[in-house]
C-alpha cells in the first residue's frame, strides 16, 4: 500500500453517515448489519476482492458523540485504529474537522472529505467553511432523498456500492 486513506462523512443527524457506513461494511466485509454498528472497530475486508485493502476501520457515531473530553487529539490517542481505509464520521464542527484532518496528516493518511448532498443544502454556508480545509480530496454524494422516503434506503446503499468499487479501484495503483 502506497497510501492509506480517512474518509471523514460530513453532516449533522439525519444526513445518512452511519447507514452508509453499515451499507459500506456489507458491501466490504460481507456482514449485513442492521442494528446498531460497533464503534471504533477494525473489520477485515473479504478476500473475495483480491485486494490490497485487508482492512477497514469504521467509527460508526460522529466525533461530537464520542467521550474525548472536547479534544479530537484525545479520541486519536484513545480510539483511533490504523487500517488501510479509515471512515470517520463528523457533524459541521469546524475546528474538530481541522483537528481531525491535521491528526491524520500526523499518522501520514491522505484525507478525503465526504459531503451530502442534503447537508449542503441544509447549511450552505458551513459546508463552504468545511471544503476549505486542508483536504487531499474532496467528494460530494448525491442524497436528495428524505429520511422518511422509502427510497432513501436504497439511494444510500447505491451510493456505498459506488464508494466501494472506488476504494476498491484505487486500492490497485496506490
Amino acid at each position: 500500500m502506497l497510501s492509506k486513506w480517512v474518509y471523514i462523512l460530513i453532516g449533522n443527524d439525519l444526513t445518512g453517515k452511519t447507514t452508509f457506513q453499515k451499507e459500506l461494511l456489507t458491501e466490504l466485509c460481507g456482514k449485513p448489519f442492521k442494528d446498531r454498528l460497533a464503534c471504533n472497530i477494525v473489520w477485515d475486508i473479504d478476500a473475495k476482492f483480491n485486494s490490497r485493502l485487508k482492512n477497514i476501520f469504521l467509527i460508526n457515531r460522529s466525533l461530537q458523540e464520542k467521550d474525548f473530553n472536547d479534544k479530537v487529539a484525545d479520541y486519536f490517542t484513545t480510539s483511533f485504529h490504523d487500517a488501510d481505509i479509515c471512515i470517520l464520521s463528523s457533524h459541521l464542527k469546524k475546528q474538530d474537522i481541522e483537528d481531525a484532518i491535521s491528526e491524520c496528516h500526523k499518522r501520514y493518511y491522505n484525507v478525503g472529505g465526504v459531503f451530502w448532498e442534503n447537508s449542503i443544502y441544509n447549511d450552505p454556508v458551513t459546508n463552504k467553511e468545511i471544503a476549505s480545509l486542508n483536504w487531499d480530496e474532496r467528494f460530494v454524494l448525491p442524497n436528495t432523498f428524505q429520511t422518511e422516503s422509502d427510497l432513501w434506503q436504497k439511494q444510500i446503499s447505491g451510493l456505498a456500492k459506488e464508494f466501494c468499487t472506488l476504494l476498491l479501484e484505487r486500492a490497485k495503483f496506490q
